[in-house]
């Protein structure tokens, strides 16, 4: 019971944590930034969530549940719908899964008492006496560290025991391989939706050690994260447009409702593309921003005819698969992410607006 109990007392510690914070930790739809809230999620909640379980062996299933329970703040704080894939929850806001985080602390309480026998000989006594007896399978602490330890790729503890490393030089270590091995395996994750709903995204740019491009490039005040946020949907394919609705059985029709073809109504389906750069509503907010994008990068006028990739290059103008020539192209970059979510925001208001008149 010793698992169950001490993830119960950790989630209500780290709900306790959220709701004492609930007045700061407003989410990236009320206009603040997820940087932000990344900020105070290391500071506050992740030692709320993790503290003390780096002691004990706690079994898989009651770390998965509080794993659910982090990853639903990460969620919340970046205005992200429940069916978001979840590797990107994490990605996107550069934060490591608390899974990873204890597994840091594990390895970093080895790298400290190796270097802390002579003040805790006891307990050093104990946890190497277990290392030399037993091996990986052990349940006790020394086993939960060892297989840690085999899971990164990370010297074995009884090495470290009997070679201590430099405190500081053993912390960053440890955080810089677990770090590693996460990121691989949640872009590895994220790039089998990468046909689907994440093809406008740059996964290979996903790094958990910094937040993506669009969030890092806003402007610190809440229209700016607000407008940013619109750019995340529409990037990660998670934006309410009639085909995604569909598919959520939530509409009967995938069809845009917006524009008409002069033989047939209602024959596009409004997809991201369209919405973006066919349908018929928003011609004046087109030609009002792709002004602006060619002004500020003259070769773009050269990739609107090919549609996912000018769409694409809109939503995220850095991007790594974006054309060379687009990437060098931009006149600023703080310029290019300004006119990108400016667009996106006006495209989702005016949507807004449209679609309330079509519902009363």
């Amino acid at each position: 019971n010793q698992s169950k109990i001490a993830v119960d007392y950790r989630i209500k510690k780290g709900n306790e944590m959220f709701f004492s914070h609930q007045d700061t930790m407003k989410n990236s739809l009320q206009g603040i930034s997820p940087i932000t809230n990344k900020n105070i999620i290391d500071s506050y909640l992740v030692p709320a969530f993790t503290y003390g379980l780096d002691t004990i062996n706690v079994n898989p299933t009651d770390m998965d549940r509080l794993e659910v329970k982090f990853r639903n703040v990460l969620r919340n704080i970046q205005s992200l719908s429940p069916s978001v894939n979840t590797a990107v929850i994490y990605l996107m806001i550069g934060c490591l899964p608390i899974t990873a985080e204890r597994d840091i602390q594990i390895m970093r309480l080895v790298g400290q008492t190796a270097i802390s026998q002579r003040d805790i000989q006891p307990v050093s006594d104990i946890i190497q006496d277990n290392l030399i007896k037993y091996d990986i399978t052990f349940s006790g602490w020394s086993g939960v560290a060892r297989r840690t330890a085999a899971l990164y790729g990370l010297p074995d503890p009884l090495d470290i025991m009997e070679e201590p490393w430099r405190s500081d030089r053993f912390s960053k270590f440890v955080k810089t391989e677990i770090t590693k091995y996460w990121a691989v395996l949640l872009q590895k994750s994220a790039s089998t939706y990468q046909e689907s709903t994440l093809n406008l995204l740059d996964i290979s740019e996903l790094d958990l050690r910094v937040p993506h491009r669009i969030w890092r490039e806003a402007d610190t005040d809440s229209i700016s994260i607000q407008k940013t946020t619109v750019v995340s949907w529409f990037l990660l394919g998670v934006y309410k447009t009639q085909e995604r609705m569909f598919k959520m059985k939530k509409v009967f029709s995938p069809n845009c409702l917006l524009c008409k073809s002069q033989s047939q109504p209602l024959v596009h389906i409004e997809t991201r593309r369209h919405l973006a750069l066919e349908c018929e509503a928003f011609l004046e907010v087109r030609k009002n921003y792709f002004d602006k994008f060619s002004a500020i990068c003259p070769p773009l006028a050269t990739h609107m005819n090919n549609s996912d990739e000018f769409l694409k290059i809109l939503l995220d103008p850095l991007a790594s698969d974006v054309p060379v020539e687009i990437r060098e192209g931009w006149a600023s970059q703080a310029a290019a992410y300004e006119v990108s979510r400016n667009f996106f925001y006006a495209l989702h208001k005016k949507r807004t607006k449209l679609m309330e008149k079509i519902s009363h």
